[in-house]
């Protein structure tokens, strides 16, 4: 299933953004050139469309399912895009810090080498702690005139990295010393990879002004699109190619990773993936938006090949 076209844009207007971003950072040449290597690798980039597109939703200020225009964005005042780059931030920060030696040590991130591969181990740290530093300041340049917003969307942001980082202390505990259920499973996915989707969710909600109804409603969908996510990331750790994934398959089971392929099989991971995917369409009747642009996002979760 293909995406909507409004995805490509908000794509392509989050990457011009980063990269501006990036060249006003103010740090020198060497640590630029190291967090922009993976910061502007491409990528899908979920979490900030999907923080873009819920708050066009439920403002109604822009459509979210024909493609806006920049001048459209740039109008708008608290703009969500400011909040969208930081999130990604975050995100890229994390898997930078994810594929080093200590963690996962790979090698393919977004379809070319790794940081550490390529800069060496300490330089991956450091471009991995300015990118997750620069969050948090662009949260607060971009906001100074809306100052209670701009408190709390680092509150929301913080927060959600911590969980992300509990989630990966979840995730390393060796496999012998944690228990293998699918109750924990479920636990450590909601952190590691759910924290920064439901994070987009409720920093669309809280630019919107939305009310403690709606912002419960974004944090089921968002927790139930990281349970998505992942499964169909586990999936594809069997059944992928690497030309495809952008990254390395077959990792998890060199790992003795704990998975939700090996807890219930590759049948199971599939079954449990489409009853996700149905449990996050559930929620979409409960906001008060146009659904489309989020039906065929859930859909290409579940149905994706990379």
């Amino acid at each position: 299933m293909a995406l909507p076209d409004s995805y490509v844009f908000y794509q392509t207007y989050v990457e011009e953004r980063l990269a501006t971003i990036l060249d006003e950072l103010p740090v020198g040449e060497a640590l630029r050139r190291a967090a922009g290597y993976s910061l502007m690798a491409g990528g899908k980039r979920i979490r900030p469309v999907l923080l873009l597109t819920m708050y066009s939703s439920l403002t109604k200020r822009l459509t979210c399912c024909t493609c806006p225009t920049a001048s459209d964005m740039d109008h708008v005042d608290p703009n969500p895009l400011h909040a969208a780059c930081a999130l990604e931030m975050v995100h890229t920060y994390s898997l930078i810090h994810d594929d080093l030696p200590a963690m996962d040590d790979d090698d393919l991130r977004r379809g070319r080498p790794t940081l550490h591969r390529v800069a060496g181990e300490a330089m991956a740290i450091m471009a991995g702690d300015a990118l997750l530093t620069t969050s948090s300041l662009v949260l607060a340049q971009r906001y100074g005139r809306h100052p209670e917003l701009a408190t709390t969307l680092t509150a929301l942001l913080s927060h959600a990295a911590l969980r992300m980082v509990e989630g990966q202390v979840m995730d390393t505990i060796p496999a012998t010393d944690k228990p293998r259920t699918v109750e924990y499973l479920g636990t450590l996915v909601d952190n590691k990879t759910g924290a920064l989707l439901t994070a987009a969710l409720s920093m669309a909600g809280a630019i919107a002004h939305s009310g403690a109804t709606t912002l419960g409603h974004l944090d089921d969908l968002g927790r139930y699109l990281g349970q998505l996510f992942q499964i169909t990331d586990d999936i594809l750790d069997v059944t992928g190619e690497a030309g495809r994934l952008g990254k390395t398959p077959g990792k998890d089971a060199a790992q003795e990773k704990l998975t939700f392929v090996t807890l219930l099989g590759l049948q199971g991971a599939r079954e449990r993936a489409s009853k996700t995917r149905d449990a996050a369409l559930s929620i979409l009747p409960k906001l008060d938006i146009d659904p489309r642009f989020f039906l065929g996002l859930i859909n290409f979760i579940h149905d994706r090949s990379y």
